[in-house]
């Protein structure tokens, strides 16, 4: 037994059903709305520009994680090989970079 979501037809066909839907309402909710008054206009452009703006930052960055293939850390090397270790006779020895 599969699960309705299964299919991308599926997913598309009610995606757009939703957005159809969504579209449908907000033109109902701006028919009611009042008119925007001398002033507000301009400032309600200059805030749905950065709205749009930081939505498209935040997609962008988004997409750009998830299409990243995933890399594993770098194992931290152990104190042992950052220090400088001394030999026996007291005299530094140059230490060996594992990065």
């Amino acid at each position: 037994m599969s699960a309705p979501f299964d299919s991308p037809f599926a997913v598309f066909a009610l995606a757009l059903l939703a957005q159809g839907l969504a579209a449908y309402i907000g033109d109902v909710l701006r028919k009611r709305a009042h008119v925007f008054r001398q002033g507000e206009r301009h400032d309600f452009n200059t805030v749905q520009a950065a709205t749009f703006t930081l939505l498209a930052l935040i997609i962008g960055f988004a997409a750009t994680t998830s299409a990243r293939p995933w890399r594993r850390p770098k194992p931290m090397p152990s104190a042992r090989n950052i220090c400088v270790p001394i030999c026996c006779r007291g005299t530094p020895v140059r230490a060996r970079a594992n990065y």
